[in-house]
């Protein structure tokens, strides 16, 4: 399907009370990846459909410009299924724009980010790798600019509200080589009530996981990731219209 002019697919329970929506943005660098990175994200959609949520995932446009792609996937699912609680996931920089849609979108009733970056002005410093540092410096210029003012006003840490009401689980891997785990921190301190959930490394690949010649780098412990999504899902199951 699509929603507005982007790729689209929606899974919905085979049966019974529908909870919700949960929208599932992708990862990528804030670049438009096509109908793979939906399918990419197949597996958590139908984990959130044997929850009894309606999953829709849909990709965005390159750069700022998918700030309107994510806010016209949640108008369309507001539209459609009326006051149903619609929640967000995304993946890194999906995870990014989850979090500026709960500050657009203030009726988002909960995100869930795995490895999102939410200070992008206190980022880069944070990244041990100087290869990966220098990465992440260059997708931030070439999407956000690269002065300081840019960074902080495009920072959804700094432009979360006091009082807001959005649930946020914050997912972040103990030795993500990409987003470190301050960056879900940082969000933690700022958004008060806010989960923040850790998982330690193992063979698990994950958002940022890496695979060598030696096997997985960079993925998390399974045990704990379940874990996590039982915390998560017992959330969620007290949702109410």
């Amino acid at each position: 399907m699509t929603v507005g002019h982007e790729y689209a697919e929606l899974l919905s329970p085979p049966a019974g009370l529908v909870r919700g929506t949960i929208l599932l943005f992708h990862k990528g660098a804030w670049a438009a990846e096509g109908p793979a990175a939906v399918r990419a994200l197949r597996p958590v959609a139908e984990r959130f459909r044997g929850w009894g949520w309606r999953a829709l995932t849909s990709t965005y446009h390159n750069g700022r410009a998918g700030l309107a792609d994510v806010l016209a996937t949640f108008d369309y699912a507001e539209h459609r299924y009326g006051a149903a609680p619609i929640c967000a996931y995304g993946e890194s920089s999906g995870g990014y724009w989850a979090l500026m849609l709960a500050v657009k979108r203030p009726r988002l009733r909960c995100v869930i980010a795995s490895a999102a970056p939410t200070d992008l002005l206190a980022w880069p410093p944070e990244v041990r790798n100087r290869s990966t540092r220098a990465y992440v410096r260059h997708t931030l210029s070439a999407v956000f600019g690269s002065g300081r003012a840019a960074l902080a006003g495009a920072s959804p840490v700094r432009a979360w509200r006091p009082g807001m009401r959005v649930r946020l689980f914050l997912l972040y891997a103990d030795d993500d080589p990409l987003v470190p785990p301050a960056q879900g921190t940082a969000m933690r301190n700022r958004a008060r009530g806010s989960v923040l959930l850790l998982l330690p490394s193992g063979a698990l690949p994950w958002v940022h996981s890496r695979r060598g010649g030696a096997g997985v780098l960079g993925g998390v412990e399974a045990r704990a990731l379940e874990r996590d999504y039982r915390v998560i899902r017992s959330a969620l199951a007290v949702l109410r219209h």
